[in-house]
């Protein structure tokens, strides 16, 4: 099992999408080689895209 924890504070759809990243990480028996910074960095930053890439589409149309 993963040490990575997530956030609390996260957004529930940004949870679990890092959820289904820890996972396949760990199945892949590549976990141990990550970088925490690097996956506190994409759990951070996730929502944003989230935000993002809804709004554009919002605006396209």
């Amino acid at each position: 099992m993963s040490k990575y924890k997530i956030p609390n504070d996260i957004e529930n759809e940004a949870r679990l999408y890092m959820t289904e990243v820890v996972s396949m990480l760990e199945e892949k028996g590549v976990m141990e080689y990550i970088n925490t910074a690097a996956l506190n960095m994409l759990t951070r930053n996730y929502p944003t895209f989230i935000k993002a890439s809804r709004q554009v589409e919002k605006n396209r149309y």
